[in-house]
C-alpha cells in the first residue's frame, strides 16, 4: 500500500500562515491564540481551535493499492471573552482562508456557548492525490 493522503499539517500551516503572519494577515500571534482545547475553555482569548473532524478514503484504484481521493472534514471553533461578535469575526476570517483552500461550509456557522463567548462552523472538501500541491 502506498502513502495514505493526509492533509492536517498542510491545513494546519496555510491556514495559521495566512491568518497571522502572511503580509496582511488579519491577526498576530499576540491577537489571535491558537488552542488545543477541544472542550471546556481556553486560557488566553480570543483563541481559534482546528479540528481535524477526519480524512476519509473516496476513492482508490481498482487493485486497491492507493488512495486516490480523501474527504477532509474541519471544524473550527472561535472563542472571545468579550462577545459573540469577535467570534464571529475570527471565523468569518478564517472561513475566508478555508474557501479560498476549496472548502465548502457544511454546518454552522452557530452559537456553542456555555458561559463563555464561543461560535463553530465545518468545513469539507473532497481532496485527490494531485490536488495537494495546489492548496
Amino acid at each position: 500500500m502506498t502513502d495514505i493522503l493526509s492533509v492536517r499539517e498542510l491545513i494546519y500551516t496555510r491556514l495559521t500562515q495566512r491568518l497571522l503572519e502572511d503580509e496582511g494577515a488579519p491577526y498576530t500571534a499576540e491577537t489571535l491564540h491558537l488552542t488545543e482545547t477541544k472542550k471546556g475553555v481556553p486560557t488566553e482569548f480570543p483563541a481559534l481551535h482546528i479540528d481535524f473532524i477526519g480524512e476519509t478514503s473516496t476513492a482508490g484504484d481498482l487493485e486497491k493499492t492507493q488512495q486516490n481521493a480523501i474527504i477532509s472534514t474541519i471544524e473550527l471553533k472561535a472563542y472571545s471573552d468579550t462577545s459573540l461578535g469577535e467570534a464571529s469575526e475570527i471565523l468569518d476570517k478564517a472561513g475566508d482562508v478555508m474557501i479560498a483552500m476549496g472548502y465548502s461550509v457544511i454546518q454552522g456557522p452557530e452559537d456553542v456557548s456555555d458561559t463563555n463567548h464561543a461560535k463553530s462552523v465545518r468545513f469539507r472538501r473532497t481532496i485527490g492525490d494531485e490536488d495537494i500541491k495546489y492548496l
